[in-house]
């Protein structure tokens, strides 16, 4: 038996992000994407619903950064779903994609960069930049991964994207490797926190909440709700809160703005006990 199909015409999306609303609606459960995952070592396949919440997240996340239409954003990544997405955003927001060849010459490159003038470049290994009088900074990485107990492999960089767009969160670490379950290290934004406190019923003073079972029961709700359109590995089913942010000057931030994931469990063993007793 043949399958319709269904097709959406110019009259009924005038847009590419209108396009994408439409499908969602209409098929949301339906595969939009299938990817090998070199990491894991299989097919992973996304609806358009999930497609549709990762662009949604960049879109967030370019506006929490001040881009603005006509802003131009450099991609050097092979075909995938992720440049897919981060396509759909920026040009839902009027913003210009400057794509590079990941097997071009450096110095091709460098001559795009300077005079593309391009505000960020997304880099197919996972690396976010900034660009800043022609120099290129590296700001983070999107595809951390861990391994939990029962083998389950996670990608830390859309989770932890998605948890520090609530302006609550200044810095988010997700963790569980080799662990049941995942949890999250998170540094609360001092700004924002007053407000939240006042509004819960807890101290002004954070260092009197941070271990507190009714802040943490917060937090794992606050997070949940940031992570509801993820798939199920993705649950933080613990919160610990960090009183001091994690910068260059004490060492848990490279030069480059990475966090370092090592150093930051080091210092946080006391949270890393508690968030995993009995495991």
């Amino acid at each position: 038996m043949t399958q319709a199909t269904d097709i959406i015409g110019p009259d009924e999306a005038g847009t590419l992000a209108a396009l994408l609303r439409e499908r969602v609606r209409r098929s949301p459960q339906a595969e939009a994407y299938r990817q090998f995952e070199e990491a894991s070592g299989e097919w992973v396949s996304w609806s358009w619903k999930r497609f549709a919440s990762v662009v949604s997240r960049w879109r967030q996340a370019l506006v929490k950064e001040g881009f603005k239409k006509g802003d131009r954003v450099a991609v050097m990544s092979r075909n995938c779903r992720e440049w897919a997405a981060f396509d759909l955003a920026a040009q839902g927001l009027g913003l210009v994609i400057v794509p590079l060849y990941v097997n071009d010459r450096p110095d091709n490159l460098g001559l795009v960069l300077q005079n593309a003038g391009a505000r960020l470049l997304l880099v197919e290994n996972g690396d976010r930049a900034r660009i800043e009088e022609g120099y290129v900074f590296i700001t983070g990485r999107m595809k951390e991964i861990i391994v939990l107990a029962n083998g389950e492999k996670v990608p830390l960089g859309d989770m932890e994207m998605a948890i520090a767009l609530d302006r609550l969160f200044s810095q988010v670490m997700v963790i569980g490797e080799g662990k049941p379950y995942l949890a999250a290290l998170v540094v609360l934004n001092p700004k924002e926190y007053p407000g939240f406190a006042s509004g819960a019923g807890l101290a002004d003073n954070l260092e009197d909440e941070q271990r507190s079972e009714q802040l943490e029961k917060l937090l794992v709700t606050r997070v949940a709700e940031r992570l509801r359109d993820f798939p199920g590995y993705a649950a933080i089913r613990r919160v610990g809160v960090a009183t001091e942010p994690w910068t260059i000057d004490n060492g848990l931030m490279t030069p480059t703005l990475k966090l370092r994931r090592e150093r930051i469990l080091q210092t946080c063993n006391e949270d890393m006990d508690r968030l995993y007793a009995g495991h």
